[in-house]
C-alpha cells in the first residue's frame, strides 16, 4: 500500500535492499538479467569520457565486471 509521501516499499533481502515505487517507476537492486538492457547506455557514459575515468575501449565483460563490483552497494 503507498505511503502518504506516494511511495511503495518493500523492505528484506540482501544488504536490506529494498523496492521503491515512486510514481509508477520502481526502483530495486540490480539483476544479472539486467545487463543487456544497461550495457548500451553505460557504454555511451563511459565513451563520453565525461562523466567516469574508465576506459573507453572496454568489452561489456569487462564494464559488467566494474558495475557489479560496485556491492555492497545498492546499484539500480
Amino acid at each position: 500500500m503507498p505511503q502518504p509521501d506516494g511511495l511503495l516499499r518493500e523492505w528484506g533481502g540482501r544488504y536490506g535492499a529494498c523496492r521503491v515505487t515512486v510514481r509508477g517507476m520502481e526502483l530495486r537492486p540490480y539483476r544479472k538479467e539486467d545487463w543487456d538492457a544497461i550495457w548500451p547506455f553505460f557504454r555511451e557514459i563511459v565513451q563520453a569520457q565525461e562523466t567516469f575515468p574508465y576506459d573507453p575501449e572496454w568489452t561489456s565483460q569487462e564494464a559488467q565486471a566494474v558495475w557489479e563490483a560496485a556491492e555492497p552497494w545498492w546499484p539500480v
